[in-house]
């Protein structure tokens, strides 16, 4: 069986949220400058693939052009969307299904982009190899969660960690259980 990772790159507020009970993510603005994107960039350029859910997808449309080019991806989804690109597969697979077509296609490195419920998903599958969360100084109080609807406990293991002058603090972690799809 091939090697793939699951890599859940997200940002989220001091107490757990990647967005605001608006759906707004406005609240990262001013944290960083043109100098800093916290590994964004090295990160994106060692990924080979995306897979995310139908309420990021829907954040990601309004925008209007697709922010991953040159980058397959899947959006898992139950509702008839239409593909923003044409490397985006729409599908209603499950979790551990799309995760074998995307290591059956080869690809090495996928980037779970946002969404809380299908993290958990992923998670208690026991398919995310990493976690990558970057903790910005603001609490919101409420929003939509890191992880939602956690069924168990997960103990995981600081592999990396960097503070930033900006107080931005960026932890690598990998889950103690992990199988590999």
């Amino acid at each position: 069986m091939a090697s793939h990772e699951l890599i859940y790159y997200v940002a989220q507020s001091v107490d757990g949220y990647i967005a605001d009970v608006n759906e707004k993510v406005d609240w990262l603005d001013g944290f960083g400058d043109e100098n800093e994107d916290f590994g964004y960039h090295s990160f994106y350029d060692n990924i080979d693939s995306l897979v995310m859910g139908s309420s990021t997808y829907k954040f990601v449309e309004q925008y209007g052009e697709w922010p991953y080019p040159g980058k397959p991806s899947w959006v898992l989804t139950g509702k008839n969307r239409e593909a923003m690109d044409p490397l985006i597969r729409i599908s209603n697979q499950s979790p551990v299904d799309v995760l074998r077509e995307i290591r059956d296609s080869g690809f090495k490195r996928t980037w779970l982009v946002g969404g809380g419920k299908l993290a958990s998903s992923f998670l208690e599958i026991g398919a995310i190899t990493e976690f990558i969360i970057t903790i910005i100084p603001v609490l919101l109080g409420d929003g939509f969660p890191v992880i939602a609807d956690l069924d168990k406990r997960h103990n995981l293991t600081i592999t990396k960690k960097t503070v930033f002058d900006s107080g931005v603090v960026q932890l690598h972690l990998t889950d103690c259980v992990v199988k590999r799809f």
